[in-house]
């Protein structure tokens, strides 16, 4: 405390010694307190000028203030509510209510006061800032709208702030063009080099953009700086694979020339089909929590992991009515709870509990497999909207004389496979995303003469779209190739594999799903991490 604020506060306490105790002298007493950075005995002066002036607004407001640089922010509140219930019009003090219920968590109380202090100081930056912080964060499309304008107006107004910027590129990644984010984002990191938090977001939206390169440069800034920051170097060796897989050309990768080189199926598969597993960075361990969805073979996926002692849940419905457009809109349902035509079905089908649960154990799950099931879906005749089936008691044959039953395209489906990401990115921001194909044929089609042909088109449409989904080089997307072991290697080369446990053509051999499994785990998983469960667990039948 310097010495001209001691003589202050000195002459104060004689003066209030020798006079009335009014309201001001207990206030200007507490100024001078406050001044010396003496909070506590000022925080005292301003409630004793408060309880003389009970009608008052300032005295309220200096105490408040006073606490609040105290931390005593539950105490604040009542005294800043006091003071604008008092001076309506008094843009300081809505503003500081607001962040200070911003503060305590309490978003919706915070939107109003801070409306008005919009309202009377509409080109103060703060005041947009904390406005768009008090509608950020509710996982709700129109609140993240309303964060997105008022972070955009606050960068308007201070163009030099990179939290408004940070914030701005956060709250545009929701929903706007990737430009845009990247464009908020760049400008947060330039205009606050040292902010590892912007870099890092940033290195992620790029790598969605497909600019890897870029986003191994800014990877780089942050480990040069910070080593142990979330993840940045996994991302960072990701990128980098990334690069090197872009720069490689005239790789020879030959089809098997004897038919004795499919003897030895587990071995054919990890020499002709995932040979490039041997690069990859294992991200399975014994603690990880996996989540199966998609097609019905998520849940034989499901069944095999648990038997090797791996924590996994699936959810999942049947092979002829699950697509992408039914995992889109599925996933939109369990975050957002959006209400539409399209995801009418879950809502009856999972119900309110079912769905945060689903919820649950996707934010929990540290690798979430999609099995990509069937290209065809129903879509409205008039609005050409996807229609849900999902859930109604009614002959699928009956729905084609109301719906129209098509096969998308490989661009719907790379749109759809990205939105999904997208999604589960959202739920747990680190986690593990699994394409794989499921090797289940699709039972009807009212498209083509043949099924079998439906099929073909059907599974071809969603191995290219994985495909070109991969080719994006996004982080922690792997696609694992269940479709060509099972139906091109196995059954192509080895004998059936269809219906041998149940007679069956629609059901894969529990045997060969162990396989695809095993050899999931020995890629993807730590060494010696996981023991086959007792041997009393006999597998159950493998379904479509």
């Amino acid at each position: 405390m310097s010495k001209p604020a001691i003589e202050a506060a000195a002459h104060r306490r004689r003066a209030l010694a020798l006079s009335p105790a009014t309201a001001d002298h207990w206030s200007e007493h507490g100024h001078a307190l406050a001044k010396g950075e003496e909070f506590d005995r000022a925080a005292v002066s301003f409630e004793r000028a408060r309880r003389l002036a009970p009608g008052q607004p300032l005295p309220a407001y200096n105490a408040a203030t006073v606490l609040l640089l105290l931390g005593r922010l539950a105490e604040a509140i009542p005294l800043l509510r006091a003071a604008v219930a008092s001076r309506e019009e008094w843009p300081e003090a809505q503003y500081q209510l607001g962040v200070t219920l911003l503060g305590q968590g309490d978003l919706p109380a915070a939107r109003n006061p801070l409306r008005k202090a919009i309202t009377l100081r509409p080109n103060w930056p703060e005041t947009h800032f904390g406005y768009a912080r008090a509608w950020f964060g509710s996982n709700q499309p129109d609140h993240y709208a309303r964060s997105q304008t008022s972070f955009a107006r606050a960068c308007a107004l201070k163009p030099d702030w990179s939290e408004a910027w940070f914030n701005l590129g956060g709250t545009l990644s929701m929903s706007s063009s990737g430009a845009e984010v990247v464009r908020a984002l760049r400008l947060a990191a330039a205009l606050a080099p040292a902010r590892l938090d912007a870099r890092y977001m940033l290195a992620q939206e790029l790598t969605n953009l497909g600019m890897v390169r870029e986003a191994v440069v800014q990877y780089e800034r942050i480990a040069t700086v910070d080593r142990t920051h979330a993840n940045v170097l996994n991302e960072l060796a990701w990128s980098r694979r990334a690069v090197r897989n872009m720069q490689r050309r005239d790789r020879l990768a030959r089809y098997p020339r004897k038919n004795a080189m499919f003897q030895d199926l587990p071995e054919a598969i990890r020499k002709f089909v995932i040979p490039d597993y041997a690069e990859v960075r294992k991200f399975l361990r014994p603690d990880s929590r996996v989540f199966a969805m998609g097609s019905c073979f998520a849940e034989n996926i499901t069944r095999g992991l648990k038997r090797l002692g791996v924590h996994a849940e699936h959810v999942g419905y049947p092979e002829d009515i699950n697509s992408t457009y039914a995992n889109r809109y599925l996933l939109e349902w369990v975050q957002d709870r959006v209400r539409t035509p399209s995801t009418q079905g879950f809502e009856e089908v999972f119900g309110e509990s079912g769905r945060l649960g689903i919820r649950e154990q996707l934010e929990r799950a540290d690798i979430v497999i999609l099995s990509l099931g069937v290209a065809p879906s129903f879509f409205d005749r008039k609005s050409g909207a996807f229609v849900s089936t999902l859930g109604q008691n009614i002959n699928v044959a009956l729905l084609v004389r109301e719906f129209e039953f098509r096969t998308t395209t490989v661009a719907e489906n790379v749109d759809n496979i990205r939105a999904i990401v997208d999604r589960l990115r959202r739920l747990n921001p680190s986690n593990h995303v699994v394409l794989t194909v499921s090797p289940v044929p699709l039972k009807v089609t009212f498209e083509f003469e043949s099924a079998i042909t439906a099929d073909c088109v059907s599974k071809s449409t969603l191995r290219v779209a994985a495909h070109e989904v991969m080719k994006l080089g996004l982080p922690r997307i792997h696609y694992w190739p269940s479709f060509e072991m099972v139906r091109w290697t196995a059954a192509g080369h080895v004998g059936p594999v269809f219906g041998t446990d149940d007679g069956s053509p629609l059901h894969v051999s529990q045997e060969l799903v162990d396989t695809v499994v095993s050899l999931f785990l020995e890629a993807v998983g730590e060494p010696d991490a996981f023991t086959r469960r007792e041997a009393n667990q006999a597998p159950a039948p493998v379904r479509g």
